[in-house]
């Protein structure tokens, strides 16, 4: 979910079916309102892990891998970084 001016007008695409597991069957579209929650959902959500807007390098540590390819690249390596990124206290 991201917040775009657009949401005032019509519903973002990640609202149509199906939705994301993240993405709550609960959620609806309201004009104006829904791109106001958006906005606030990205200043004050960051404090639920894998979701909302607290971004943990595990979580992206393979989609950078499969980007930019890197020499050498393997899977042990990437659970090392994984593991040496959990130990690191949150950056917020």
């Amino acid at each position: 979910m991201n917040f775009t001016y657009d949401s005032s007008i019509r519903p973002p695409a990640w609202l149509n079916e199906p939705r994301a597991p993240d993405v709550s069957q609960k959620l609806s579209w309201f004009p104006f309102v829904t791109m106001l929650q958006l906005a606030l959902d990205s200043m004050f959500a960051l404090d639920v892990p894998r979701f909302g807007h607290y971004y943990v390098a595990p979580d992206y540590i393979d989609a950078w891998a499969t980007t930019v390819n890197p020499a050498g690249w393997t899977d042990e390596r990437a659970r090392h970084l994984k593991e040496l990124f959990a130990k690191r206290p949150p950056a917020l």
